[in-house]
């Protein structure tokens, strides 16, 4: 009886307090990448191709709103992308 009392206390005393399971490391992982790419085709194709080939670069009174919409999802998923990493870091 004592010897596992004693098996369990050191397996309690060996696990770290409020440890996550490593798959949410992964996930946020995923996470991250997914929302970083998504903000580079959301930037690259629409903004700034697009800008270049219809001239919304040079004369922004022209531009529709799906052009500056675009901007704003690309914006909006790179900062999303930096929290998650922090989050991700603190899941360390």
């Amino acid at each position: 009886m004592l010897d596992t009392c004693v098996i369990i206390f050191a397996q309690e005393e060996t696990k770290k307090e409020g440890e996550m399971p490593p798959i949410f490391k992964a996930l946020a992982t995923i996470t991250v990448w997914a929302m970083w790419i998504c903000a580079w085709i959301a930037f690259l194709f629409p903004f700034i191709f697009g800008g270049i080939m219809k001239g919304y670069l040079t004369d922004a009174a022209k531009a529709p709103i799906g052009y500056w919409l675009a901007y704003m999802i690309a914006l909006g998923s790179g900062l999303g992308s930096g929290a998650m990493m922090l989050v991700r870091k603190k899941l360390e």
